[in-house]
């Protein structure tokens, strides 16, 4: 059971490292930090690949890394791309320079926006099914038909309401 215990834990551990021996051996640290800087993650990862690779004794090139992730960056600091992030839900690390940030900041918010409308939409639409399954009980009574019926009109506004809000923010003014 020890033995168990400990293997599972090892392959936990082992699942948290950025980066096996062979990455740390045949890394090009400029591309990993041009890759790393295009998905938007902060300096930190740097040390989170030095962790990975220091139990192979491999050190990385931190100039090269911080290089790459510049130009990375480059690419992940727009309006383009703070929108896409947004609109997944990704959060966002404040890793773009002031001058980069004053374009992706406004749509990353803007796609955030949808993106929470979006699941807000999802829950009424659940919560409509749940009362348009109750309705379906030849049991009710007179009341209970009323009140899920009433539900069902209050949810329906407010979906009609929320697809008002995305299309104006989907069809607002854009990158």
């Amino acid at each position: 059971m020890r033995l168990a215990a400990g293997l599972l834990a090892a392959l936990l551990l082992g699942g948290c490292a950025t980066l096996d021996r062979n990455q740390c051996l045949q890394a090009n640290w400029t591309d990993l930090g041009a890759r790393d800087g295009q998905s938007g993650y902060a300096t930190s990862r740097l040390e989170e690949h030095r962790e990975a690779c220091r139990e192979h004794g491999i050190i990385p090139d931190d100039r090269s890394y911080l290089a790459g992730r510049e130009q990375g960056l480059r690419y992940y600091c727009t309006a383009e791309s703070g929108y896409r992030e947004g609109r997944r839900g990704a959060g966002y690390s404040r890793v773009c320079p002031l001058d980069a940030e004053a374009a992706f900041l406004p749509e990353y918010e803007r796609g955030r926006e949808i993106h929470q409308l979006e699941q807000d939409a999802d829950a009424l639409r659940n919560n409509i099914d749940e009362h348009e399954r109750a309705l379906s009980d030849p049991n009710l009574t007179r009341d209970q038909r009323y009140y899920h019926r009433r539900e069902l009109d209050y949810l329906y506004r407010e979906l009609a309401s929320l697809r008002r809000q995305m299309d104006r923010l989907e069809n607002g003014p854009r990158y």
